[in-house]
């Protein structure tokens, strides 16, 4: 079972076990497009630059956290426009917790808090190689575009629910 919690709620254990599955987790880093030559991230940083991330993209932001209270990941509301009735989706999780239902635990809940919020559509884009992710969306009957490289997800949150 895992929880969401809110980027504002973590604990200073939590932030740190998201700091070290950045600067350590090479298979994360490589997913994400970290350079080799990137230096290390601090608690600072990773704050910083995760708060003006929630700013810029009018975003929700949660920790992953599984029943030891440890981040796993994390996952996000971003972009959120209530005139469009459209979010987009994101999230990520550290590669010694993958393949475990994490992260589709945690897709459902944002998928609810979506819902919570009226929003219509749930939008990702994301790699043709990434399996895991595709067979996450694809219980929500997503509508897919194929763009430069990768493919645009869209789910209607309201329409064919599973």
């Amino acid at each position: 079972m895992v929880r969401l919690v809110p980027y504002k709620k973590l604990l200073p254990s939590q932030l740190m076990d998201l700091v070290n599955l950045l600067n350590f987790d090479d298979r994360l880093r490589d997913d994400l497009g970290f350079k080799s030559d990137d230096s290390p991230m601090t608690v600072f940083d990773y704050q910083a630059f995760t708060e003006a991330w929630i700013e810029r993209t009018n975003s929700q932001h949660f920790a992953i956290v599984n029943e030891g209270d440890i981040a796993m990941g994390q996952i996000s509301l971003s972009h959120i426009d209530k005139d469009k009735g459209e979010t987009r989706c994101g999230y990520w999780l550290g590669t010694k917790y993958r393949n475990r239902g994490y992260t589709k635990e945690a897709f459902e809940q944002i998928v609810g808090l979506a819902r919570q919020m009226e929003l219509k559509y749930l939008v990702a884009t994301i790699s043709p190689r990434n399996d895991a992710s595709l067979a996450i969306w694809a219980k929500y009957r997503p509508m897919v575009e194929k763009t430069e490289g990768s493919l645009k997800v869209t789910v209607d949150l309201w329409k064919g629910f599973v």
